[in-house]
């Protein structure tokens, strides 16, 4: 009989890069495991279950109290991602453009306070035309001026 305490204080011992490694392995081992039973015809599956002395409706419970909980999880989470999806898209429709000037011209100022002899030639050239941009988009807003 293998000992599991044994096993898990090696793997404690292990460097993170083995420990990962050993994580790989044992999930390529219980993909292959699930992979077979998945395979396998119900009546095979419960005959072996019956035959090792496994009480078939308790596995079928806990089966069942899984999915479930997996369900109720995945509900949750879609719940939760279509709220803060809404909270978001209702955030941004209220900010109006013009409130994101100062933060541009913030933006604007570090990025032209950069000396650009620090910079590979075309990360200057392209700072140099989002800076154009920037600029004609803020006199727009600005009325035009």
């Amino acid at each position: 009989m293998r000992d599991w305490r044994h096993d898990a204080m090696e793997y404690r011992d292990l460097d993170r890069a083995a420990q990962a490694r050993a994580e790989r392995e044992l999930d390529a081992v219980m993909g292959a495991l699930a992979e077979s039973v998945a395979d396998l015809p119900d009546a095979e599956v419960l005959a072996e279950a019956r035959e090792a002395g496994e009480d078939t409706a308790v596995i079928a419970a806990r089966v069942q109290d899984m999915i479930r909980a997996a369900t109720t999880d995945a509900e949750q989470l879609i719940h939760e991602t279509h709220v803060a999806n809404h909270e978001t898209i209702m955030a941004f429709r209220e900010t109006r453009l013009i409130d994101l000037a100062p933060r541009m011209a913030e933006a604007l100022r570090v990025i032209a306070a950069d000396p650009g002899d620090m910079l590979p030639e075309p990360l200057v050239e392209l700072r140099a035309r989002v800076m154009a941009e920037v600029r004609a988009i803020l006199r727009e807003l600005d009325g035009g001026a």
